[in-house]
Protein backbone atom coordinates (compact mmCIF):
# COMPACT_ATOMS: atom_id res chain seq x y z
CA UNK A 1 0.00 0.00 0.00
CA UNK A 2 1.19 3.46 -1.03
CA UNK A 3 2.55 5.46 1.82
CA UNK A 4 3.78 8.57 0.16
CA UNK A 5 3.16 10.75 -3.38
CA UNK A 6 5.78 10.86 -5.85
CA UNK A 7 4.79 14.68 -7.74
CA UNK A 8 6.00 16.53 -10.33
CA UNK A 9 6.47 20.63 -9.21
CA UNK A 10 7.72 23.53 -10.49
CA UNK A 11 5.89 23.22 -13.99
CA UNK A 12 3.68 25.05 -16.71
CA UNK A 13 0.71 23.03 -18.37
CA UNK A 14 0.42 22.99 -21.92
CA UNK A 15 -1.96 24.77 -23.47
CA UNK A 16 -4.18 24.13 -27.25
CA UNK A 17 -4.48 21.04 -28.94
CA UNK A 18 -1.92 18.91 -26.81
CA UNK A 19 -4.22 19.73 -23.41
CA UNK A 20 -7.25 18.99 -25.55
CA UNK A 21 -5.86 15.49 -26.78
CA UNK A 22 -4.21 14.32 -23.26
CA UNK A 23 -7.47 15.32 -21.59
CA UNK A 24 -9.62 12.69 -24.07
CA UNK A 25 -7.02 10.42 -23.68
CA UNK A 26 -6.89 10.71 -19.75
CA UNK A 27 -10.80 10.46 -19.70
CA UNK A 28 -10.56 7.06 -21.58
CA UNK A 29 -8.13 6.02 -19.20
CA UNK A 30 -8.44 6.30 -15.51
CA UNK A 31 -11.61 4.62 -14.62
CA UNK A 32 -14.67 6.34 -13.45
CA UNK A 33 -14.74 4.33 -9.66
CA UNK A 34 -11.19 6.33 -9.68
CA UNK A 35 -12.77 9.75 -10.17
CA UNK A 36 -13.26 12.12 -7.28
CA UNK A 37 -12.25 8.77 -4.95
CA UNK A 38 -10.52 9.39 -1.60
CA UNK A 39 -8.94 6.10 -1.50
CA UNK A 40 -6.55 4.35 -4.13
CA UNK A 41 -7.79 1.40 -6.92
CA UNK A 42 -6.10 -0.95 -8.63
CA UNK A 43 -5.33 -0.25 -12.58
CA UNK A 44 -2.89 -2.93 -14.56
CA UNK A 45 0.79 -1.55 -14.76
CA UNK A 46 -0.03 -1.17 -18.77
CA UNK A 47 -2.91 1.25 -18.03
CA UNK A 48 -0.48 2.98 -15.32
CA UNK A 49 2.12 3.91 -17.74
CA UNK A 50 0.17 5.58 -20.65
CA UNK A 51 -1.38 7.88 -18.15
CA UNK A 52 2.31 8.71 -17.11
CA UNK A 53 2.93 9.14 -20.45
CA UNK A 54 -0.27 11.05 -21.17
CA UNK A 55 0.60 13.25 -18.09
CA UNK A 56 4.17 13.78 -18.91
CA UNK A 57 3.25 15.16 -22.23
CA UNK A 58 1.06 17.81 -20.32
CA UNK A 59 3.98 20.04 -18.67
CA UNK A 60 7.18 21.88 -19.29
CA UNK A 61 9.72 22.67 -16.85
CA UNK A 62 11.49 25.70 -17.04
CA UNK A 63 14.14 25.34 -14.35
CA UNK A 64 14.22 21.21 -13.13
CA UNK A 65 13.00 18.70 -14.71
CA UNK A 66 11.18 15.87 -13.01
CA UNK A 67 12.49 12.10 -13.09
CA UNK A 68 9.55 10.55 -15.06
CA UNK A 69 11.67 7.36 -15.27
CA UNK A 70 11.60 7.27 -11.63
CA UNK A 71 7.92 7.51 -11.89
CA UNK A 72 7.47 4.78 -13.79
CA UNK A 73 10.28 2.77 -11.91
CA UNK A 74 7.99 3.54 -8.68
CA UNK A 75 5.25 0.81 -10.43
CA UNK A 76 7.80 -2.20 -10.44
Amino acid sequence: MPTGLYLPTGFQTRSGRVMVESQRTLDRLIPIEARDNLAFIEIDRGTALHIIATVEQTMEFADNEFEWDAMRGLLD
